[in-house]
């Protein structure tokens, strides 16, 4: 009907993620799903905006990016922040991804156990 949803948006999501869209306003990031009904529900909302990656990984969770902090994190398929406060998360596998943190980089399984890490001040040499 044309009516006003959502206003002050920064970003609505063009792609979906399994039954849902999601929305960014300066404040808070919404996953809106539609029900039987045709009626939108807000299925889970978090109290800061982020920026949802939508790249392929062979894992069911997703790296978001904070648009106020700059730091990043993973969701798990419920849409729980299982990882968080990363310089970098990048490449999630089944079972892994790639993490950078403070002066640290290297893989991490999603509950938050580094496999293998190293120095950013490590160069070929060492």
């Amino acid at each position: 009907d044309f009516n006003v949803l959502y206003d002050d948006l920064i970003n609505v999501y063009e792609y979906s993620m399994d039954d849902y869209l999601i929305v960014v306003d300066k404040n808070s990031t919404r996953f809106v799903g539609v029900d039987e009904n045709g009626n939108l529900y807000v299925k889970k909302q978090i109290d800061r905006p982020l920026d949802v990656s939508n790249w392929y990984s062979e894992s069911d969770n997703k790296a978001f990016k904070d648009m106020k902090s700059g730091f990043y994190g993973v969701f798990d398929k419920d849409l729980n922040i299982i990882i968080d406060n990363m310089k970098n998360v990048i490449d999630l596998k089944k079972d892994y991804f790639t993490f950078e943190k403070g002066f640290k980089y290297g893989l991490m399984d999603y509950e938050g156990r580094e496999i293998v890490s190293f120095s950013i001040f490590d160069n070929i040499k060492e």
